[in-house]
């Protein structure tokens, strides 16, 4: 295999699924609380869709594995004191953000195959990704610094 046929978003994505995988199943004891639990199960549940969909090459999922993440990243700087996930959410923040611009758009798009999908529509256009993400984070970083 040529380096050029390495899909780099796709191969991103891939290890920050499993290493935020791991990181979660590693702390599974630290959230107590039911509504972190829910987090994190929820959390677990599309990581483990994107999985099944990468192993049996199922496009179909991509796109539900990418609203759920959606809600998930919107959900969590407003729904959780939790220090450790807080300090997750703003690290994948920071991680979006960073391939957002590295790679100039969304890495989950490059599995995704229809042009209109759940994840890719006029509602979703409306929403300015690039200023909401640095919200959330902001909302977390706050929320970890006055605890």
């Amino acid at each position: 295999m040529k380096q050029s046929d390495i899909n780099k978003p796709v191969l991103t994505l891939d290890i920050s699924c499993i290493i935020s995988f791991l990181f979660i199943l590693n702390n599974m004891n630290q959230f107590t609380n039911i509504n972190d639990r829910f987090i994190i199960i929820f959390t677990l549940s599309f990581l483990s869709l994107y999985f099944i969909g990468r192993t049996f090459s199922i496009t179909n999922l991509f796109p539900i594995f990418h609203v759920l993440w959606g809600i998930t990243m919107i959900l969590i700087p407003l729904s959780t004191n939790n220090r450790l996930i807080l300090f997750y959410h703003l690290c994948i923040i920071l991680f979006t953000l960073s391939t957002r611009r590295i790679f100039k758009g969304c890495i989950i798009r490059n599995l995704e195959t229809k042009k209109e999908s759940i994840s890719n529509n006029s509602f979703t256009k409306k929403i300015k990704w690039d200023l909401l993400f640095p919200v959330l984070g902001f909302i977390s970083a706050y929320k970890l610094y006055i605890k």
